[in-house]
């Protein structure tokens, strides 16, 4: 088996890494975040649907949700999508 998909990485002085480069001509810059949150939590009276959650997605990167019934996936997309608001924290695109 020949495996020719290579990747490229680059760094930056603190040796983060600042970008992700696919044979494809797909990259992966960190610079560049499409969906940002920050500390967002979301209660529906006493029950807490998302807890303190923060994440960043950038720019042409491959993202999933995953987790168990009930662990706040689709609420978080509905907070993403202006559906609900965040009780706490911030969500943006």
């Amino acid at each position: 088996m020949n495996n020719t998909n290579r990747e490229t990485s680059t760094h930056n002085n603190e040796g983060l890494l600042d970008e992700i480069s696919l044979q494809d001509g797909i990259s992966i810059n960190k610079e560049k975040i499409s969906v940002h949150i920050d500390n967002m939590t979301k209660e529906f009276g006493s029950t807490i649907a998302v807890d303190n959650l923060s994440l960043k997605i950038y720019e042409n990167q491959i993202f999933s949700l995953l987790g168990h019934n009930g662990a706040g996936k689709t609420t978080t997309l509905n907070i993403l999508t202006g559906i609900f608001g965040p009780t706490k924290g911030t969500a943006r695109i």
